[in-house]
């Protein structure tokens, strides 16, 4: 195989060819995608076809379960030699059994952060080789492995077990950086990019919980009056040295007059902040963006427009079912899970959130009924009244009566 192939597990599934993204056609066999990922995770150890078929197929039926897997491996290896020649070859045969096979100039960035972890295992000083593993492994590792995999159960046990492994280097580098030996420049250096990987991490896991939560429709909605244009000015002033930072004009056509809805004020803010965001990271400096409100018979519709700063070169609803980000990186601040958030909020709202994408030009629109109640302050109950034999009864405890 004369390509150099390097293989993107962590964050979304990406195939590269001489750094070129070329993996269109493996991504559209959604099967096809998760027999490489559930092989690529199993490094080299042969798995059993019994076990890919109910981790491929789980609850559904076929006549012949065997001749599909082997009809989909076939067509897989097909797909890869297309990318590269000689590429399917990755996919090797067992007795009754596939496994992944590495080839040369062949690189995944799971098995090097796996290496990594192991070399930290046995180091034991602030060498300049250790710090270069710490900072080679905090920049590949990003806490969301296979992060768009639909069928991620079988990949969670990896998930957690190489999380874990992480964060034990992690605090393992933590207490490399109290050597003395090391310079005051160097644990600068090293402080400030845990500082930058942690806080990165810790937002990933807090949208996934959101995201969760969403899914499961385990949220406490708090309803309320909201002025939509007055949410969307606040909005707009919050997010201002954003706006001016990315280079990018914004061009608010908000109402003056106010466009009152019953809406949780919170998420439907936390909506509005995460499409304003995903256009400062993603679109084209030098160009325009709209945010348009507008009220429609039963609600409101709220557009954003811009131009993207790389070819859109996916699908509209790849966007929000698998998570993609705007520049299909995971180089780039954030978890990747706006969208996915403002998505899910939208939709508890009783609304819709939709994404059309021609050309380079990328469009969200959310739309919010008038359908929803506001929340009752909670009342007591008025104490009963003391019915006229309790108040001509006498007294037998307490203070006694003045005169006695």
């Amino acid at each position: 195989m004369a390509d150099t192939v390097r293989i993107q597990m962590m964050s979304s599934f990406m195939i590269y060819i001489n750094e070129q993204q070329a993996d269109q056609l493996v991504n559209r066999s959604r099967k096809g995608a998760a027999l490489l990922q559930y092989l690529i995770l199993n490094r080299g150890r042969p798995v059993q076809n019994n076990r890919l078929l109910d981790a491929l197929w789980n609850d559904e039926t076929s006549a012949n379960p065997e001749n599909a897997l082997k009809t989909l491996v076939s067509r897989m290896r097909t797909l890869l030699n297309q990318l590269s020649p000689g590429l399917g070859q990755c996919i090797a045969a067992d007795r009754g059994a596939y496994h992944f096979q590495l080839l040369p100039g062949m690189t995944v960035d799971l098995y090097e952060i796996e290496d990594i972890l192991s070399r930290l295992l046995t180091a034991h000083d602030s060498s300049a080789e250790t710090a270069r593993l710490y900072d080679r492994l905090l920049s590949l590792y990003t806490g969301d492995l296979l992060q768009q995999n639909e069928s991620g159960e079988w990949a969670m046990s990896q998930v957690s077990a190489l999380h874990d492994q992480y964060m034990a280097a992690v605090y393992a580098y933590v207490d490399l950086l109290k050597d003395p030996a090391l310079s005051a420049e160097d644990r600068a250096k090293y402080i400030e990019t845990l500082d930058k990987k942690s806080q990165r991490l810790k937002r990933l896991i807090e949208d996934l919980f959101e995201v969760s939560k969403a899914a499961t429709r385990n949220v406490a909605m708090h309803y309320a009056e909201v002025d939509l244009a007055a949410l969307l000015k606040q909005v707009q002033y919050e997010l201002a040295d954003k706006t001016e930072a990315s280079g990018i004009d914004f061009r608010w056509q908000l109402p003056e007059e106010r466009m009152p809805l019953v809406l949780d004020g919170q998420k439907t803010c936390r909506i509005f902040e995460n499409l304003v965001v995903n256009i400062t990271k993603y679109g084209m400096p030098g160009t325009r963006a709209y945010i348009t409100l507008m009220p429609q018979e039963h609600g409101a519709q709220v557009v954003f427009k811009n131009i993207s700063a790389t070819e859109l070169d996916f699908s509209a609803e790849e966007i929000t079912d698998r998570f993609v980000r705007g520049d299909r990186s995971r180089n780039t601040e954030g978890s990747g899970l706006g969208l996915a958030i403002a998505k899910s909020f939208a939709e508890l709202q009783g609304g819709t959130f939709s994404i059309t994408v021609d050309g380079d030009l990328f469009k969200a629109t959310v739309t919010l009924p008038d359908t929803n109640q506001p929340e009752q302050p909670e009342t007591l109950p008025l104490p009963a009244a003391p019915d006229a034999d309790a108040q001509s009864a006498p007294q037998t405890g307490g203070a006694l009566p003045a005169g006695i």
